[in-house]
């Protein structure tokens, strides 16, 4: 049986989609209306606000299952 250890809510898979759309931290948080210091608080912390979850999925063109395993 795995063990599924990826936390729900984790930014990791949107740091990696950032990067392979060649994009940063900057961009993504002026498409969210956003300051750039949030978005490294969710880095520090991995995990990204529910509320925050569908508009982060719908800037990089992904679904949040995508990204979040929601």
């Amino acid at each position: 049986m795995k063990i599924n250890t990826e936390k729900k809510g984790s930014i990791e898979k949107v740091m990696v989609e950032l990067k392979a759309q060649e994009r940063n931290i900057s961009w993504l948080s002026r498409k969210l209306g956003l300051h750039r210091q949030t978005l490294i608080y969710w880095q520090r912390q991995d995990s990204v606000p529910k509320w925050h979850r569908n508009a982060v999925a719908n800037a990089l063109g992904k679904s949040t299952k995508e990204l979040f395993n929601a």
